[in-house]
């Protein structure tokens, strides 16, 4: 809730149990315009259902390689709804070094970077279907 007001996108790359405050959180915020983007979770194709990712009001964004295919480990469910690039993933480290690295968290940003580049998109957009309904994917 501390960042209700005071962002209209918000990207998660977390995962892990159901948690009834956050979940709160987010349909309060989400009914307010705020775009919510979160990774799908690590937990491979047979783990249970990770959250934030898998609220209703949320993009969950799995991970896949540059080849298209799917992240062995990313997890699986109805309610992944995008993917994009999260292996083998440029990433900034400590000591200002850089390297690869991969998994959801790494998957989301760049949806989150995409709507955020897009203000049109989200303008009008009062849920998630609508805003997805107006992204351009393949």
């Amino acid at each position: 809730s501390w960042l209700d007001g005071k962002a209209d996108i918000i990207n998660m790359s977390f995962s892990g149990p159901r948690n009834d405050e956050i979940e709160l959180a987010i349909r309060a915020m989400a009914a307010k315009g705020v775009v919510f983007v979160a990774a799908a979770g690590n937990r491979g194709p047979n783990g249970p259902a990770s959250y934030p990712a898998a609220y209703s009001e949320v993009i969950a964004v799995t991970a896949v390689a540059h080849d298209r295919r799917g992240y062995r480990h990313a997890t699986h469910g109805d309610y992944v709804d995008m993917a994009a690039p999260g292996v083998d993933v440029t990433a900034a480290l400590p000591i200002g070094k850089t390297g690869l690295r991969t998994g959801t968290s790494f998957a989301a940003p760049f949806v989150t970077g995409m709507i955020a580049a897009l203000p049109a998109v989200r303008r009008g957009a009062m849920t998630k279907g609508d805003l997805m309904a107006r992204i351009s994917t393949r």
